[in-house]
């Protein structure tokens, strides 16, 4: 008898520490990202075994590992708007050193509300060495560090119109990406 109550105890602490371990991975979110990558893992190897002329779109949760964050800039000066692009690069370099990634990873989607006038690489970067002296990240192109770390992909090299902007790191230039 003694010897079915110890493995009831055991078995019961088992069952309390599986318990303990998934709400803790609920709470921090590690048990979600985990099911995200088995999910994107599944869904990838299975996209890639169906017969058809043309490969299934693969969700954005599976392409940049999270749902990509938007935010809307509701300015028309070229100076705010110049100097608020300057700040998500800025942030999205800081992501992409923190999380060390070597792949090509998206940051940001920006949606303009309003007609701006004129944003382009050089205003971007004349604030990146007036306000933050190429601290946080280099541009060649405009006299600011050695590394050419802002790569400004948008048509025309200016924006003027476009409405909706996407700020990116690519790994194999190791740079951020304005793509418009």
């Amino acid at each position: 008898m003694g010897k079915g109550l110890g493995i009831d105890v055991v078995v019961a602490m088992v069952i309390a520490l599986v318990g303990v371990l998934l709400f803790i991975g609920l709470i921090t979110g590690t048990l979600q990202e985990s099911l995200t990558m088995l999910y994107c893992g599944s869904y990838i190897r299975i996209a890639g075994l169906m017969p058809s002329s043309e490969n299934p779109s693969i969700p954005d949760v599976c392409v940049y590992g999270k749902p990509l964050e938007t935010f809307r800039i509701e300015e028309s000066d070229n100076k705010k708007v110049s100097r608020m692009m300057l700040s998500y690069i800025i942030s999205c370099w800081d992501k992409v050193e923190n999380l060390r990634l070597e792949k090509d990873y998206a940051c940001y989607e920006l949606v303009l509300t309003e007609t701006v006038v004129n944003v382009n690489e050089g205003n971007v970067s004349h604030i990146l060495i007036k306000e933050d002296h190429c601290s946080s990240i280099e541009n060649s192109d405009y006299g600011c560090g050695a590394k050419d770390q802002i790569v400004w992909a948008v048509d025309g090299g200016v924006i003027n119109t476009q409405k909706v902007l996407l700020i990116y790191y690519d790994y194999t230039n190791d740079c951020i990406m304005v793509k418009g």
